[in-house]
């Protein structure tokens, strides 16, 4: 097990800049999920630390080595890929056994590790099967074996379960979490998926054009995100973004209606536009009147035990949570209460 520390990384194809001046340090046995959009740079940041891509500038650590030029194969690093990248010929004990053959590890020692892991993901009826034979998961699982009978100083795995359907998903991540709990070794995980990011991590680094937009725990960027790009990015449904302005203390205005923002909020001064975020689960249908925004339901979506409603106000779309069962229909009139004390003021 080791540690990992990114310091001053950037990368650069020609003119474009696809990392800037990252920094990220990753204690020993900590799992971190890099989570962003397309093309943030997360999975080119995983490569560079596999040695499948050179740095522009700055250094990667693994515990106390600087690895800039060391080849993949001295980095004592194990990559689980999206695609499985399993041997089609080979049977699933030759498949996870194969890295161990290729630095002339002893036949039993192959075996007693294979064993070892093919028990531990729950592949010991399928050892002689080849691939083929196999379901989406099962080959996952023998990838993920591949990687642990190395018993590496540090996993990757890079979008691992992109190719599988939803309730698999949620299964392989269950079986991702456990193998961390019981091997204790350092992961770093790769993701679009927030959702992955949020159930898996310890700690989560958000990436967006190259740059780090905040670290820190699932809970920690869902209550503090530091910023509207955080804010939306984390959390499901996103959290709605409001543009406001501060009237006086401990009141803004949205559109026309002066809502409450309880306070005090230091660096927001009176007349300064405001970003004002709100969860959907923290706004409730209310009554006309003070403090509530007027809307009009534009759609009803079910989502077993609640429903997702999307209100037009002031011309922008606004998602509420609700498990209230009111007879409404699209088109009808509404209003919205926000809740004071769940509000993020962002700067404009």
């Amino acid at each position: 097990m080791a540690s990992v520390d990114f310091r001053s990384i950037n990368k650069r194809y020609d003119a474009l800049d696809v990392l800037r001046d990252v920094d990220i340090a990753i204690p020993d046995g900590e799992f971190v999920v890099f989570v962003g959009p397309s093309g943030c740079g997360k999975s080119t940041l995983l490569r560079m630390l596999a040695g499948l891509e050179t740095i522009t500038g700055g250094t990667i650590s693994i515990g106390t080595d600087v690895v800039n030029a060391l080849p993949p194969r001295d980095r004592d690093i194990a990559m689980v890929f999206q695609n499985y990248a399993l041997y089609p010929h080979m049977s699933v004990a030759h498949n996870i056994g194969f890295p161990l053959r290729m630095v002339g590890t002893p036949r039993p020692e192959i075996e007693r590790r294979v064993s070892e892991a093919a028990e531990m993901l729950g592949l010991t009826p399928y050892l002689s099967r080849l691939p083929r034979e196999l379901s989406g998961g099962q080959r996952q699982r023998v990838a993920m074996g591949r990687a642990v009978v190395r018993e590496p100083s540090v996993f990757l795995f890079d979008e691992p379960l992109s190719n599988l359907d939803a309730s698999l998903r949620v299964r392989m991540r269950g079986e991702i979490k456990r193998l961390h709990q019981r091997l204790g070794t350092t992961m770093i995980y790769v993701t679009h998926d927030q959702i992955e990011a949020m159930t898996l991590a310890d700690r989560i680094v958000v990436l967006r054009a190259g740059k780090v937009e905040q670290i820190g725990t699932p809970l920690e960027l869902y209550n503090t995100p530091a910023n509207p790009f955080v804010a939306q990015f984390i959390g499901s449904p996103s959290m709605n973004i409001l543009e406001g302005v501060i009237a006086e203390e401990g009141r803004a205005r949205i559109g026309e209606t002066l809502i409450e923002i309880g306070g005090p909020h230091p660096g927001f001064s009176p007349n300064a536009s405001v970003q004002i975020g709100i969860r959907p689960h923290d706004i409730a249908l209310a009554e006309p009147g003070r403090g509530a925004l007027a809307g009009e339901l534009q759609l009803i979506e079910e989502m077993g035990n609640s429903r997702l409603l999307t209100i037009e106000v002031g011309g922008e779309p606004v998602q509420l949570e609700t498990q209230l069962q009111v007879a409404l229909r699209p088109g009808e009139a509404v209003h919205l209460a926000l809740s004071r004390d769940k509000l993020h003021l962002f700067p404009a």
